[in-house]
């Protein structure tokens, strides 16, 4: 059946009608947000470090409002006193800001929601006062910007012991040994052992008997909760409280024992002595008194004043590291000798190593990086350059910032302040314990060293790293 058009035409206009007549009677008010609670606050000024500083909302203790806060800290001397700042609320009619100056008077700011109106100095207190849409509602903030008050990359230094014997002493060595610092200082035929909790207060010192005298007291080392050392008689040492020393003689083998190198691997590691060969190899332990020897050592590789130091990489693989010292024919080396298995070493200086020749030096592992404090040169003498760092597991080695990280300590005085540097020198201890370096003894050209010294990173210190 075909549709009149004239009726059709009708029908359409009824319709759009009544379309008409219900979009007008619709009365209802769009609701206005009555939230004005905080979103996000952005710095946008062009300073630099500012505008990586991100923000959260959160609740601390004696503070009515809600804290606007960055947890990580901006970086050292970074300036808040000219801000763009962009905040962003659920809603927004009005947003003021109420800045504190310096003296303590107020200044206040009227602030957009989304593009700021005004440089803000947050260096002295901000508290923000946001409106709603519907001009009654409100929630009020407290901004804190944090900034870091020293320099993160900065070494702080103190001299916490100024000596702690003052007996004559030729040999010295310290490590942890069961929660404690044992500290051995030798003085040809007599041995004594000091010891302390914190490097800052000795007990009183005790007779080390049942050590050889003349020991090299360097050679101490500590594996599986005892005490080993080598003494160069063919007689290993070794002891389960540091006091009373056992020997372990080497009579029906075909070498002995020269010098402990370190632990890795769950074996302690040595350079072994072939008398009948006069060659020198390298020897491994699991308990430290019996020993397996291994393939001789290289061309190159020193049996004395070496620094030695085991660790783990960033990509948890065990590894050990040794470096300077003397070969067997007294020649002073700047090799430094890598090794994942004490068996296979890969020589670094072939790498064009950057290091002069070397012995005494000390090295510790220390946030991600190894530290080399004190070594002396082929002249005998203390570079200008003793303290040094790596960053890639040895391989090389640069100077540490001399502004920032030089051993040495602020003294403090009624008319000014001035620093204590520590004396140059080689063959001392060093410990690292609670992300603190403890620098023990030492000697130069000119004696030895009988002081403490601890140093941390300022970073190490931060409560978010």
């Amino acid at each position: 059946m075909s549709l009149n058009p004239f009726r059709f035409f009708i029908l359409l206009a009824a319709m759009f009608t009544i379309v008409s007549c219900n979009w007008l009677d619709n009365n209802e008010e769009t609701e206005v947000s009555t939230n004005p609670s905080f979103v996000s606050l952005r710095f946008t000024s062009s300073a630099s470090g500012v505008s990586s500083a991100a923000f959260t909302l959160v609740k601390e203790e004696g503070i009515e409002d809600s804290v606007i806060v960055n947890l990580d800290s901006l970086p050292y001397k970074t300036d808040i006193s000219k801000v763009l700042s962009t905040y962003s609320f659920k809603s927004v009619g009005t947003t003021y800001a109420y800045v504190t100056d310096s003296v303590g008077g107020i200044d206040t700011i009227n602030i957009s929601a989304t593009t700021a109106a005004d440089t803000i100095d947050y260096r002295w207190g901000v508290r923000i006062l946001n409106y709603a849409a519907d001009g009654k509602t409100f929630a009020k903030y407290v901004v804190k910007v944090n900034v870091h008050t020293v320099e993160p990359e900065l070494y702080q230094w103190n001299r916490i012991n100024s000596s702690i014997y003052s007996h004559a002493g030729s040999e010295q060595k310290a490590l942890l040994f069961r929660d404690s610092i044992f500290f051995y200082v030798g003085s040809g035929l007599n041995n004594t052992l000091y010891k302390s909790v914190n490097g800052a207060s000795w007990k009183a010192p005790v007779n080390i008997s049942s050590l050889p005298d003349f020991a090299h007291l360097r050679n101490i080392l500590s594996f599986k909760n005892k005490l080993f050392y080598a003494h160069q008689d063919s007689i290993l040492y070794w002891s389960d409280n540091g006091i009373q020393w056992n020997k372990r003689s080497f009579g029906s083998e075909n070498f002995y024992i020269h010098n402990l190198l370190f632990e890795m691997n769950n074996k302690l590691w040595a350079v072994a002595y072939l008398p009948g060969t006069k060659k020198y190899h390298f020897a491994n332990s699991d308990d430290g008194l019996n020993w397996a020897k291994e393939d001789e050592v290289p061309t190159g590789f020193p049996v004395k004043g070496f620094a030695a130091h085991s660790f783990f990489s960033r990509t948890k693989v065990a590894k050990a590291i040794v470096v300077g010292g003397y070969t067997e024919d007294e020649s002073i080396m700047r090799n430094i000798w890598s090794t994942e298995n004490g068996s296979y070493w890969i020589d670094f200086s072939t790498e064009k190593t950057n290091l002069e020749h070397l012995a005494g030096a000390t090295i510790v592992s220390y946030d991600d990086k190894l530290l080399m404090i004190g070594r002396m040169n082929d002249d005998g003498l203390v570079p200008e350059s003793w303290f040094l760092e790596s960053k890639d597991e040895g391989l090389s080695w640069k100077n540490t910032d001399t502004t920032y990280t030089q051993i040495r300590e602020l003294v403090y005085s009624p008319s000014d302040t001035s620093y204590r540097y520590m004396e140059p020198r080689y063959f001392t201890s060093a410990i690292v314990r609670d992300k603190r370096i403890i620098v023990i003894g030492g000697r130069n050209q000119a004696g030895y060293f009988t002081d403490v010294w601890t140093g941390r990173l300022n970073r190490l210190n931060f409560l978010r790293q």
